[in-house]
Formats: structure tokens, sequence, C-alpha cells
């Protein structure tokens, strides 16, 4: 039988923007190591204002972009993040569970960086995405709600699938990543590569030493 694909996530609505399309390798190698990605943006640097992927605004503007992603990992990956984090400087994080208990961030909590921006004639900077780090702790609460509320529903309380369901879900972390430099715009696929390999190395090594068991 042909298969039908699953295209929205409980916690994406909207197919794919054509702007995510230059970026789609990279999230289909996420979400093959189990980081489930809720949103992200790549890198742009002066694109014209009528640009048909990354224009808006009015006319004869310039259109800039920080490279940004949003996920949710397993907490043995989570950790792998936070340990390599540090040897890239570029990089503004919030990395929190579902609680809020265990939560890292470099942002400064009262500053919100800036995502996306337009410089247009005759007008100040338009400002229109930010990342914050207290809006991402409200988000945060949202993001796990909509496993409960979206997935844990359709399985009854109590039953093996809905426990199953329960413990991915306490087991996750939220990431928010934002690459600050969008001229380069190189460290936050490199980063994130970089914690691939690292999750493949140990994920092998796991596997050799059940074989030499």
């Amino acid at each position: 039988e042909e298969m039908e694909l699953l295209t929205p996530l409980n916690w994406v609505y909207e197919q794919l923007q054509s702007e995510t399309l230059l970026i789609k390798e990279h999230i289909l190698k996420l979400n093959k190591h189990y980081m489930f990605t809720i949103n992200s943006q790549p890198a742009v640097n002066a694109a014209k204002s009528n640009d048909q992927t990354f224009g808006w605004g009015p006319k004869n503007g310039y259109i800039y972009q920080k490279g940004y992603i949003e996920f949710f990992a397993r907490s043995k990956d989570a950790k792998v993040i936070i340990d390599l984090i540090t040897k890239y400087p570029d990089l503004s994080y919030t990395i929190s569970d579902k609680e809020g208990s265990d939560c890292y961030t470099n942002h400064q909590k009262n500053t919100p960086i800036a995502l996306t921006w337009g410089v247009f004639p005759g007008r100040e900077i338009i400002q229109p995405t930010i990342a914050d780090y207290k809006t991402f702790l409200i988000w945060k609460d949202e993001a796990f709600a909509l496993w409960e509320q979206k997935w844990g529903c359709m399985y009854e309380e109590g039953s093996a699938s809905r426990e199953t369901l329960n413990h991915i879900v306490n087991d996750l972390y939220l990431i928010c990543l934002v690459d600050n430099d969008f001229i380069e715009a190189t460290s936050l696929w490199d980063f994130l590569d970089d914690v691939i390999g690292n999750i493949d190395e140990r994920e092998n090594g796991s596997r050799s030493a059940d074989v030499s068991c």
C-alpha cells in the first residue's frame, strides 16, 4: 500500500516554509537523531525586501536574520549539548527540562535577542521576531503540555501506551539555539554536527560493548 506521510506535528501546524527548505538536510539529520524540531530559520545577510523567500516590509529595504533552531532532545543528548556548547561562543542558548528545575542559559535574562530585522529607507529598524528568556519559559510549559493534551489523550489513563508517552515527555529537554554571527553563519550547524558526531560515537560504543559481552 502507498504510505501517507505525516506532515504536521502537534507543535507545528503549518507546512514547511520555503526558507526552511534551505536547511532541510540539517533538520532531517536532527530528527533522525531523536531531536524533534519545532521552529527554525536560516541566517540571512541583506536580502532584498522583495526577495521571494525572505522578503517582507516596504520596498527597497534589506532583511537580516540570525540562524535559529528550537527542538526537543532526550536528556542524554541534552547533556552532550550542554557539555559541548561552550566551545561555540557565537551561540546563545536556553535549555530546560519539563519542570524548569534543570535549566541552562547564557542569555541576559532581561535582554531579548533580535532574530529577524529589516532596514528600510526613511524608517527606523523594524524588529519583528526575538528570542527572549522569559518568553521561552512560558512557551516551554505550553510545548510540553502539547505532548499530553494532543497525544496523551489518545490513550487511556494508566495504559501502557500512556505510560510510555509520559516517560518520553518527562525525559525530554526543550532547547533554543541562536547563532549570533549572521554573516559567517556556520557555528549553529557546525555545533549540531559536533553534537550528532558525539551521539553517534556514544551509540556505536554502546553497541560494541553489548557485542563484546
